[in-house]
């Protein structure tokens, strides 16, 4: 085989780690909206805090 051959997908499985996939769906998972978000819609989400405003403000340097 060489290194531009597809890997079999069963050697693709044995090489991934399962505990990091699961701890990687953890945390998407995490991100999702409950039931309850969802079911309020979208004016009531423009008034949560943005999780993301502290590292994605773009300071103006002069």
């Amino acid at each position: 085989m060489n290194r531009w051959d597809v890997v079999k997908p069963r050697s693709a499985a044995e090489a991934t780690d399962c505990d990091e996939i699961l701890r990687l769906t953890a945390v998407l998972d995490s991100c999702l909206l409950t039931e309850e978000e969802e079911a309020v819609g979208p004016d009531t989400w423009a008034c949560y805090d943005d999780p993301f405003d502290p590292i994605l403000t773009i300071k103006e340097t002069a």
